[in-house]
């Protein structure tokens, strides 16, 4: 089994490693808002970006329970569990919706354009319904972006509960933790 994967699993620990997942996003999304000198002064300015930065640990704990949990013990369950095998995993969940909502094939009408300003240039996204180069280039990037922090949500799952499992498998050595019925004593 890989590393990590045996002994009784301690639900605690898997919420303590959703949670720090969860957090990822919104400190990403705080340092970038700090970083290009977007940070709010104003009382209502404030306001909003602290209900956006909850609405968004509300959004990831959700991602991370309904896509990263069922990912992690699927691993866990196949012994595929590493932090390599939940990295991976973690990319695919990030990059997965981001992917399929922003996909820039969608049967625009014949036509219709699109231009925007890309990394300080301004170029068509889409000409007569189809995507350009810049469009697809666009949406690689946005799911390289996006599947980076499932990478790096993955990561502080795997050491949050790593650490806490760690923590409750010590106890449960020193007898500080009742015995499941059916599980010998390790």
């Amino acid at each position: 089994m890989a590393q990590g994967a045996a002994g009784r699993l301690h639900w605690p620990a898997v919420f303590a490693g959703l949670l720090a997942s969860a957090l990822v996003f919104p400190v990403l999304l705080l340092v970038f808002l700090i970083g290009s000198g977007e940070v709010p002064t104003a009382a209502a300015q404030v306001e909003g970006m602290l209900v956006v930065l909850g609405i968004s640990v509300l959004v990831t704990f959700l991602h991370a329970l309904l896509l990263g949990l069922p990912a992690f013990l699927l691993l866990r369950r196949f012994g595929w569990l590493s932090a390599r095998t939940l990295s991976v995993a973690g990319f695919v969940a990030g990059a997965l919706l981001v992917g399929m909502a922003g996909w820039p094939w969608r049967g625009g009408a014949p036509g219709s354009s699109y231009s925007t300003s890309w990394h300080g240039r301004f170029v068509e996204m889409q000409r007569d319904g189809v995507p350009t180069l810049y469009g697809w280039l666009s949406w690689l990037e946005s799911v390289a972006v996006f599947g980076l922090v499932g990478i790096a949500s993955a990561l502080a799952f795997w050491y949050g509960w790593r650490y806490f499992q760690r923590q409750a498998d010590a106890r449960r050595q020193r007898g500080f933790l009742p015995r499941q019925p059916g599980h010998p004593a390790q």
